[in-house]
């Protein structure tokens, strides 16, 4: 039962570690989307932001941004270029027969140093309005498909700010750990030192 005891006290302190340990990886873009879900005919505003190894705006950035419709064709493939804080928008202007489903947006740096990153979003015409899309991370660039022909607009000008989250090791996240593995080493004497007194009787 103690052996159980101590596992268990030992288990939880590494996970509380690896748990405390920050996702985001820098250099690395980030893109998000005015909303989630659209109607045909509607505007997508799409925000990216580049990060350096510190996690500060990357002005000068040359950005490459890719959109998949539904049918895995290619609406939009062109190039941006980051602002002086580190930012630049674009704009799809989607048309009144787009197909329905999920778009994908990809967006890497022409230089390959940043972290790429996909963003999605939704067109359907009867679906509920939500909050704007969650950006995603990834560590290679996604394959192109084929090319087709879309109406969009170019634009460097940020009209919403999007907001970078870490998780960080805090100082009550670390004592917690260190205590769980000082009280899982002495259970682990305890036992040991049991086992030498049955030995000796």
């Amino acid at each position: 039962m103690m052996k159980k005891t101590a596992l268990f006290l030992a288990t939880i302190a590494l996970i509380g570690l690896a748990n405390a340990q920050t996702p985001l990886t820098p250099p690395t873009l980030i893109a998000s989307t005015d909303r989630q879900i659209y109607r045909q005919g509607e505007k997508v505003t799409i925000a990216i932001e580049a990060l350096d190894d510190e996690l500060k705006p990357s002005p000068n950035t040359q950005i490459l941004l890719t959109i998949t419709d539904p049918n895995l064709e290619i609406i939009a493939d062109i190039g941006l270029r980051t602002d002086t804080n580190g930012t630049a928008t674009y704009e799809l202007q989607l048309e009144k027969n787009a197909p329905e489903g999920e778009y994908v947006v990809e967006v890497s740096d022409e230089a390959n140093i940043h972290r790429p990153a996909i963003v999605y979003f939704t067109v359907c015409n009867t679906c509920k309005r939500t909050e704007p899309a969650k950006t995603v991370t990834v560590e290679t660039t996604a394959t192109q498909y084929q090319t087709t022909v879309a109406t969009t607009t170019a634009s460097t000008t940020l009209t919403q700010t999007t907001t970078v989250t870490e998780q960080i090791l805090t100082s009550e996240t670390l004592l917690t750990a260190i205590f769980a593995i000082i009280v899982a080493i002495f259970i682990f004497q305890l036992i040991a030192s049991r086992k030498i007194f049955t030995h000796q009787d």
